[in-house]
């Protein structure tokens, strides 16, 4: 049901800032893989947002070897 809710808004608007993030999920999920999993759901209603938020609030440290990321456009 939530995400039926969320699904008024656009992709752009829904993608959560990762500019001050490090760690993989923030290397790994592009606004492009974002888009194109955002509407799938499990049969008990699981979603994308579901599996992305303990990486959302949990930004990582940086390391040496892990210069920061630049910020995005909006």
């Amino acid at each position: 049901m939530h995400n039926q809710l969320k699904m008024k808004f656009s992709s752009e608007q829904e993608y959560p800032d990762l500019s001050q993030h490090n760690n993989h999920m923030a290397k790994v999920l592009t606004p492009d893989l974002y888009e194109s999993l955002r509407d799938k759901e499990t049969p008990s209603g699981f979603t994308l947002d579901d599996l992305i938020q303990t990486g959302v609030d949990n930004p990582g440290t940086e390391t040496p070897q892990d210069p920061p990321r630049p910020p995005q456009d909006p």
